[in-house]
């Protein structure tokens, strides 16, 4: 017959402050990701997914507001309506302050 193992409790309080501290560093880098409100100007119902980061963004019409990631600020704000009847572009969407 196999002789059992004892185990102490200063081995299970060593690996319990293993766990908390493991624990703790997936904590630090998994952290939500920045974001910051933009504005639709397109007078419709807008579903975006970004090129970047794959994320889908709803605005529900215009003038509506919803939290993006900083990573697809840039693409957004890049985005241009072409005008009708020959007129200038206007962007699609807009920084909130």
């Amino acid at each position: 017959m196999a002789k059992r193992s004892s185990v102490q409790v200063e081995d299970i309080t060593d690996f319990v402050e293993e766990l908390d501290e493991i624990d703790q560093l997936v904590l630090d880098t998994v952290s939500e990701p920045e974001r910051v409100y933009v504005r639709s100007l397109i007078p419709a119902r807008v579903v975006w997914r970004s090129p970047i980061t794959g994320e889908d963004y709803l605005w529900e019409d215009s003038g509506r507001e919803v939290k993006v990631r900083k990573e697809d600020v840039a693409f957004l704000l890049n985005h241009r309506r072409g005008g009708c009847c020959g007129g200038g572009q206007s962007p699609s969407f807009e920084l909130v302050d």
